[in-house]
């Protein structure tokens, strides 16, 4: 397909890349078969198609680590999405979006021209599994699939995807939504 120079645009939505069996008590993975042995993806840190669209729907594990970090509820969540203050008793939590429409923890930072999440190391799970998604196959299994809107797929020098990436950074975030 045409594109940018150096970028391979993937073609086909919601493409599989691997079948992953885990055990829930232990949070590991007890099989893997992958069906893409070739797919690489490195974050671009251009935030086009996650974080400038909004924030995240937000589990309640995810509101826990939050609010223990001292940022409140009423603070950080949109409660006009599920109709004011129903959204809390109903958990049907969205995180608080900027007048531009972008996530409230998205900043842009001059001095590496790239954007930057300012609670990264406690973001909510649909953030740390993006540009990735899971179609549940049971209890204990799912179909790791990619989502086509990211600019870091198939990316030059990127991270193969592969058992130790799913391990590293995928795997407990698809933990944290089941």
């Amino acid at each position: 397909m045409a594109g940018k120079p150096g970028l391979r645009w993937v073609s086909t939505l919601g493409e599989k890349i691997a079948k992953i069996v885990f055990d829930r008590a232990s949070g590991k993975a007890t099989n893997m078969v992958f069906f893409r042995e070739d797919f690489r993806f490195e974050c671009r840190r251009c935030a086009v198609f996650c974080c400038k669209l909004g924030g995240p729907k937000v589990s309640e594990k995810d509101l826990k680590r939050l609010e223990a970090a001292g940022h409140g509820a009423w603070d950080i969540l949109d409660t006009a999405a599920a109709g004011g203050t129903a959204q809390l008793e109903t958990r049907n939590w969205v995180l608080r979006r900027k007048q531009d429409g972008s996530c409230i923890f998205l900043r842009y930072n001059s001095s590496n021209k790239a954007y930057e999440c300012t609670v990264y190391e406690l973001r909510p799970a649909l953030c740390r599994l993006y540009p990735f998604e899971y179609e549940r196959m049971g209890p204990n299994a799912i179909i790791l699939r990619f989502i086509p809107f990211c600019n870091g797929l198939n990316a030059r020098g990127g991270a193969l995807v592969d058992s130790k990436f799913v391990e590293e950074h995928l795997l407990e975030a698809v933990l944290d939504l089941l």
